[in-house]
């Protein structure tokens, strides 16, 4: 069977290339071709035959799913909806299937999982067991709020006790997972690094570059994380987000109590089989 898979960029392409990967361990016969440009997609669907088309982003692109319905092509849209802050899926849109990666009710939409956490699962390296002397502080953050990590970060490493790395989540996500996966702790900027945190069980600070009383612009899953209230800290109070840090630290029962909240996270996103479960399905409906 032909597959063609599309993600623009970003963890959407993370995603996409795990579900080729899952797909070609399950369809041994599988031609599997991955894009990221809409033109070029645009054009395979009109030009050669597919048995299926699967999108993965924030927002479908409609016009593809509606030629692959013209060529009688199943289709399959992975709503990768962490940073969206739609609230429903286009009434045109006319998937086969429709996956969301947070769980909330929505007619036609449905969820087994987050991919966002098969992610995190295939690319976490092996962990020296070496003792460390220094304290390992991660740093997740995105484009728009660098500067200020690296201005963060030069308050960390001031006394010459702790070493920071920082990544770009989006852009370096192998790099972000290994940075977690042997930080003491870590300060995260957005709503994705936050789910990594809690999928790696790593002590997050939370630094919102907007106001933490606002909901307007919200993403779905940070209305989810806003229900365990995990402390949030304003880029002007660096100082007090830092004292956080040193609390989950050195207090052991308040960073275990953390990790409590972190747990209903993670069982409301269901664990790290979405992906599986999802190539389940679409050979079902091939069969």
């Amino acid at each position: 069977m032909r597959y063609l898979i599309f993600a623009k960029g970003g963890i959407e392409s993370e995603i996409g290339s795990l579900l080729a990967q899952k797909i070609a361990v399950r369809d041994l016969s599988a031609e599997i071709t991955q894009s990221h440009e809409v033109k070029n997609v645009r054009s395979l669907l009109v030009q050669e035959q597919f048995d299926f088309f699967i999108e993965v982003a924030p927002t479908p692109t409609v016009s593809l799913f509606k030629k692959g319905r013209k060529k009688q092509v199943h289709t399959c849209f992975i709503w990768n909806s962490v940073l969206s802050e739609d609230r429903s899926i286009s009434r045109s849109l006319t998937a086969d299937l429709i996956y969301t990666d947070l769980p909330f009710s929505i007619s036609r939409v449905r969820f087994v999982g987050s991919p966002l956490f098969d992610l995190v699962k295939a690319r976490l390296p092996a962990i020296d067991p070496a003792p460390v002397s220094r304290l390992l502080i991660g740093i997740l953050t995105d484009k728009n709020t660098l500067p200020l990590a690296r201005v963060l970060s030069k308050k960390l490493t001031k006394t010459g006790t702790a070493e920071v790395e920082i990544a770009i989540v989006s852009r370096q996500f192998d790099h972000a997972i290994s940075i977690l996966s042997k930080s003491n702790v870590c300060f995260v900027f957005n709503d994705l690094s936050q789910l990594v945190a809690a999928y790696l069980n790593c002590p997050a600070v939370r630094i919102d570059r907007n106001s933490i009383f606002s909901r307007r612009g919200k993403s779905l899953a940070g209305e989810m994380i806003d229900k365990i209230n995990l402390p949030r800290y304003k880029p002007r109070k660096l100082r007090l987000a830092i004292a956080e840090a040193k609390r989950l630290v050195e207090d052991h029962q308040y960073c275990a109590d953390m990790l409590v909240r972190y747990q209903i996270v993670k069982n409301r996103l269901g664990g790290s089989s979405a992906i599986k479960k999802i190539v389940e399905e679409l050979l079902e409906m091939m069969n």
